[in-house]
């Protein structure tokens, strides 16, 4: 994990305002931004190839420009890494998950073909989820 320095840290915020600014700016008055990020609630996490950004880091960026949150739900619960948990449990499950899956090919589809259903399912009752959530946003008209 890479920690920021202050002028870095600034030219990420900047940049990622500036991004959510251009696409309220192509869209028309009534139109719907989709997309998914980790939502955190404890502190960002930057990896080498993504960075997992805070609730409220991006729901200010939405607001400053003025895009009404519809609806955030999660796009899974038990097939992806649980960074925005706390919970033993769910982090024993992903290792278990992770470890089956990359034993072999044949494995990991059987088990990503049972658990699928299962997630898909449990998607529709939580509402707040251990990792990747999709958000929908409208341009007010």
């Amino acid at each position: 994990m890479r920690c920021f320095t202050a002028y870095g840290f600034v030219t990420y915020v900047l940049r990622y305002r500036r991004a959510v600014r251009n696409v309220h700016g192509m869209l028309k008055p009534g139109g719907y931004f989709v997309f998914s990020e980790n939502f955190l609630h404890g502190p960002q996490v930057k990896g080498t190839s993504q960075v997992s950004r805070t609730f409220q880091f991006i729901q200010e960026a939405l607001d400053q420009v003025g895009f009404e949150v519809i609806e955030r739900s999660p796009m899974a619960v038990l097939t992806s890494t649980p960074i925005d948990s706390e919970s033993p449990w769910l982090g024993r499950w992903w290792k278990f998950v992770v470890k089956v899956a990359s034993s072999s090919e044949a494995l990991g589809f059987l088990l990503g073909a049972c658990l699928y259903p299962i997630d898909l399912l449990l998607t529709r009752f939580v509402k707040e989820g251990p990792s990747t959530e999709m958000m929908i946003c409208r341009k007010p008209v």
